[in-house]
């Protein structure tokens, strides 16, 4: 995260966990994007869907 969004580790760590989700959520949807090209939307495009999960673990 540091690297990604050029802030301090002390910054990050005060983010809200559902915002280092959504981040990390759409850095995976845009690599996979650019692993595989823009899909194609039209009438008969076989396209296919991925899911990316992220799991939170409980708190201690």
């Amino acid at each position: 995260m540091v690297k990604l969004t050029g802030q301090s580790p002390d910054e990050v760590r005060g983010w809200a966990w559902d915002d280092v989700v959504h981040l990390l959520a759409f850095c995976e949807l845009e690599a996979d994007e650019l692993r595989t090209g823009r899909p194609q939307a039209g009438p008969g495009s076989g396209g296919h869907t991925v899911t990316t999960v992220f799991r939170k673990r409980p708190k201690r």
